[in-house]
């Protein structure tokens, strides 16, 4: 016949080793992946920024193939605007700035304005304005000069974050969804806010020129 405060017993014991074991676990757990959380938050916070610049990169990429689907174009348009200001403003507001993530914002900046001249062309009445179009050409020629003498003057790739940049690229990221839904909008809106891209372009490569050692956060040609 079992004895049954014996196995009482033994079960007391076996759940208490069991607790005993688990205490020192906790105790210990600050060495142990369960208590890694704050360092694996720090670590994949470090890199948030460069991981937004590259899915504007791709999604920019993919904004080519999907013109002719109005939803999904905005929606990833939308994206595109919001995520050129969320890497930015993630890296400064953490401290997490890197040279590398400078280089793929300016990289995601270059080929988001190549998809917007593109559109420019195609799909916008714009653009038989000569003005508009030789300004576009300008801009588009000069800006392909900048990352030429970018790298070959500074052996590196990159472009500036001047506050002209910023400004133009902001005017024709609203200024192209609004031609093409609004087409009767005003020729002058889009003439004045292409020769403010032109202005800040040329901005950048009189930068380029006169300065000894290049600073891609740069804001303005007098500093």
């Amino acid at each position: 016949m079992p004895n049954f405060q014996t196995t009482a017993n033994e079960v007391y014991h076996s759940y208490q080793s069991i607790i005993i074991k688990l205490i020192n676990y906790l105790k210990r757990g600050i060495h142990t992946p369960l208590f890694h959380i704050k360092h694996f938050y720090a670590t994949n916070m470090k890199n948030l920024p460069n991981i937004i610049s590259i899915s504007r990169i791709i999604i920019s990429c993919i904004l080519f193939f999907h013109v002719n689907n109005p939803l999904l174009f905005i929606i990833l348009y939308i994206y595109c605007g919001i995520s050129d200001i969320a890497d930015g403003y993630i890296a400064r507001h953490w401290k997490i700035e890197s040279v590398i993530g400078a280089k793929l914002d300016s990289l995601g900046d270059l080929i988001f304005f190549l998809l917007i001249t593109f559109l420019f062309f195609s799909h916008t009445e714009l653009i038989k304005e000569m003005i508009v179009f030789w300004s576009v050409v300008s801009i588009f020629s000069i800006k392909l000069l900048n990352v030429i003498i970018t790298r070959v003057k500074f052996h590196q790739w990159g472009m500036m974050h001047t506050i002209g940049n910023k400004l133009s690229g902001l005017f024709i990221y609203f200024m192209l969804p609004l031609y093409i839904l609004f087409p009767a909008t005003p020729f002058i809106v889009g003439i004045i806010i292409v020769l403010i891209a032109l202005l800040a372009t040329f901005e950048e490569t009189l930068i380029l020129l006169t300065t000894k050692e290049y600073d891609l956060n740069r804001k303005t040609f007098l500093k």
